[in-house]
């Protein structure tokens, strides 16, 4: 059973998650790219840990963007920028690189919350 403050957050919550849909929304269309199948991957906190939010935006990016493909990461955004720069780099196993990256990132977090 829900509570009155509970429903309102939910709103708040769910407001949100639709003014980024929108904004993805913008970029998708902008770039003609709505047709195309990317992954959209989402991080930061309230991604992480509000499945209402990440369903809730999911659903509304799906509306107009049926082949992107969520994948909701534990990894700081920055992991990400770090491995689109790789992608240029000629010669080099970019698999085994995100492989490493992603290994060393995740075993660097848990020392640092130890």
């Amino acid at each position: 059973l829900l509570k009155d403050g509970d429903r309102i957050a939910q709103r708040i919550i769910k407001g949100a998650a639709s003014q980024l849909a929108d904004t993805i929304y913008d970029a998708a269309d902008g770039l003609e790219m709505r047709e195309d199948k990317y992954a959209l991957v989402g991080t930061g906190g309230i991604i992480r840990y509000s499945d209402l939010y990440w369903e809730h935006l999911c659903s509304r990016v799906h509306e107009f963007a049926p082949l992107f493909r969520p994948v909701r990461s534990d990894l700081p955004a920055v992991v990400g920028v770090v491995l689109s720069g790789f992608q240029d780099i000629p010669d080099i196993n970019y698999r085994q690189v995100k492989a490493r990256l992603f290994k060393t990132t995740r075993e660097l977090l848990k020392t640092k919350t130890s």
